[in-house]
């Protein structure tokens, strides 16, 4: 099957949009990186579903220092 959409999810806010077409991290990066808050630091999961690719960004963990 092919990805039909990409569901976005930023965890961070509870934000959930959906795109037509298959869409990588990097592109939704690059697209709402204005308009999502701090959309460009956070890491990105992507799995596919179907014809549904979810992409779940998250804050980047680790440490400071």
């Amino acid at each position: 099957m092919a990805i039909t959409s990409t569901k976005i999810v930023i965890s961070t806010t509870g934000q959930t949009f959906i795109v037509p077409g298959a869409s990588t991290a990097e592109q939704v990066k690059t697209l709402y990186g204005s308009s999502v808050p701090a959309i460009n630091s956070m890491d990105a999961d992507v799995s596919d579903d179907g014809e549904v690719r979810t992409i779940t960004f998250r804050a980047r963990t680790g440490t400071k220092g």
